[in-house]
Protein backbone atom coordinates (compact mmCIF):
# COMPACT_ATOMS: atom_id res chain seq x y z
CA UNK A 1 0.00 0.00 0.00
CA UNK A 2 2.45 2.33 1.01
CA UNK A 3 4.47 1.62 -2.31
CA UNK A 4 1.26 2.15 -4.33
CA UNK A 5 1.02 5.46 -3.11
CA UNK A 6 4.46 6.70 -2.83
CA UNK A 7 5.74 5.60 -6.57
CA UNK A 8 9.56 7.30 -6.06
CA UNK A 9 9.65 4.69 -3.21
CA UNK A 10 8.55 2.09 -5.36
CA UNK A 11 11.24 3.15 -7.81
CA UNK A 12 13.91 2.90 -5.28
CA UNK A 13 13.04 -0.26 -3.79
CA UNK A 14 12.82 -1.83 -7.65
CA UNK A 15 16.35 -0.62 -8.25
CA UNK A 16 17.55 -1.86 -4.95
CA UNK A 17 16.02 -5.27 -5.76
CA UNK A 18 18.06 -5.39 -8.91
CA UNK A 19 21.29 -4.53 -7.60
CA UNK A 20 20.85 -7.41 -4.63
CA UNK A 21 19.70 -9.65 -7.76
CA UNK A 22 23.04 -8.78 -10.16
CA UNK A 23 24.96 -9.45 -7.15
CA UNK A 24 23.58 -12.79 -6.09
CA UNK A 25 23.58 -13.54 -9.61
CA UNK A 26 27.16 -12.83 -9.86
CA UNK A 27 28.09 -14.78 -6.34
CA UNK A 28 26.49 -17.81 -8.24
CA UNK A 29 28.39 -17.36 -11.23
CA UNK A 30 31.21 -17.46 -9.19
CA UNK A 31 30.78 -20.61 -7.18
CA UNK A 32 29.41 -22.33 -10.14
CA UNK A 33 32.49 -21.47 -12.13
CA UNK A 34 35.31 -21.65 -9.51
CA UNK A 35 36.68 -24.61 -9.16
CA UNK A 36 39.40 -23.29 -6.59
CA UNK A 37 38.33 -22.56 -3.05
CA UNK A 38 41.18 -20.18 -2.82
CA UNK A 39 39.93 -18.28 -5.93
CA UNK A 40 36.54 -18.11 -4.51
CA UNK A 41 38.26 -16.69 -1.29
CA UNK A 42 39.86 -14.24 -3.56
CA UNK A 43 36.99 -13.28 -5.09
CA UNK A 44 34.90 -12.67 -2.15
CA UNK A 45 37.54 -10.38 -0.92
CA UNK A 46 37.46 -8.36 -3.90
CA UNK A 47 33.93 -7.90 -4.32
CA UNK A 48 34.08 -6.48 -0.23
CA UNK A 49 36.58 -4.29 -1.65
CA UNK A 50 34.02 -2.56 -3.95
CA UNK A 51 32.77 -1.39 -0.64
CA UNK A 52 36.14 -0.62 1.06
CA UNK A 53 37.51 2.62 1.94
CA UNK A 54 40.58 3.42 0.01
CA UNK A 55 43.98 4.23 2.50
CA UNK A 56 47.58 4.53 1.85
CA UNK A 57 47.76 0.71 3.34
CA UNK A 58 45.31 -0.37 0.40
CA UNK A 59 41.33 -1.03 0.46
CA UNK A 60 40.15 -1.35 4.15
CA UNK A 61 36.79 -3.51 4.62
CA UNK A 62 35.40 -4.64 7.69
CA UNK A 63 34.24 -8.25 8.04
CA UNK A 64 31.79 -9.43 10.97
CA UNK A 65 31.65 -12.86 9.53
CA UNK A 66 33.70 -15.85 11.20
CA UNK A 67 35.70 -18.25 8.87
CA UNK A 68 32.67 -20.55 9.37
CA UNK A 69 30.57 -18.11 7.80
CA UNK A 70 32.65 -17.08 4.96
CA UNK A 71 33.28 -20.64 4.25
CA UNK A 72 29.51 -21.19 3.75
CA UNK A 73 29.31 -17.97 1.33
CA UNK A 74 31.50 -19.57 -1.06
CA UNK A 75 31.11 -23.35 -0.36
CA UNK A 76 34.70 -24.15 1.39
CA UNK A 77 35.18 -25.77 4.61
CA UNK A 78 36.49 -23.43 7.56
CA UNK A 79 40.13 -24.92 7.39
CA UNK A 80 40.57 -23.76 3.77
CA UNK A 81 39.26 -20.38 4.76
CA UNK A 82 41.82 -20.12 7.97
CA UNK A 83 44.45 -21.62 5.64
CA UNK A 84 44.07 -19.07 2.67
CA UNK A 85 43.55 -16.06 4.56
CA UNK A 86 46.52 -17.32 6.31
CA UNK A 87 48.79 -17.46 3.17
CA UNK A 88 47.12 -14.26 2.02
CA UNK A 89 48.76 -12.43 5.12
CA UNK A 90 52.06 -14.42 4.32
CA UNK A 91 51.75 -12.92 1.16
CA UNK A 92 51.27 -9.44 2.20
CA UNK A 93 48.20 -9.71 0.52
CA UNK A 94 45.94 -8.59 3.41
CA UNK A 95 46.55 -7.64 6.77
CA UNK A 96 44.11 -8.42 9.41
CA UNK A 97 43.30 -6.63 12.85
CA UNK A 98 39.88 -7.82 14.62
CA UNK A 99 37.15 -7.36 12.07
CA UNK A 100 39.51 -5.27 10.02
CA UNK A 101 40.90 -6.39 6.88
CA UNK A 102 43.45 -4.31 4.61
CA UNK A 103 43.66 -5.59 1.17
CA UNK A 104 46.94 -4.37 -0.02
CA UNK A 105 47.31 -5.54 -3.31
CA UNK A 106 44.69 -6.08 -5.36
CA UNK A 107 46.51 -7.27 -8.67
CA UNK A 108 47.96 -10.11 -7.11
CA UNK A 109 44.54 -11.16 -5.24
CA UNK A 110 43.04 -10.96 -8.70
CA UNK A 111 45.41 -13.11 -10.06
CA UNK A 112 44.24 -15.76 -7.52
CA UNK A 113 41.05 -14.97 -7.90
CA UNK A 114 41.08 -16.10 -12.11
CA UNK A 115 40.46 -12.69 -13.16
CA UNK A 116 42.08 -10.96 -15.87
CA UNK A 117 41.84 -7.42 -15.16
CA UNK A 118 41.16 -5.86 -11.75
CA UNK A 119 37.71 -4.11 -12.21
CA UNK A 120 37.15 -0.21 -10.26
CA UNK A 121 36.65 -1.33 -6.63
CA UNK A 122 34.39 1.09 -5.81
CA UNK A 123 31.80 0.29 -8.95
CA UNK A 124 29.30 -2.45 -8.24
CA UNK A 125 30.04 -5.99 -9.40
CA UNK A 126 28.24 -6.22 -13.34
Amino acid sequence: EFLSRHPIASQNVARELCVELTRARERLRILGLTSSATARVAHLLLEWCRGGQQTKSGIQITCALTHREIAECIGASRETVTRDLADFRTRDLVRMHGSTLVVTNCSVLAAYAGIDSMPDPHQPAA
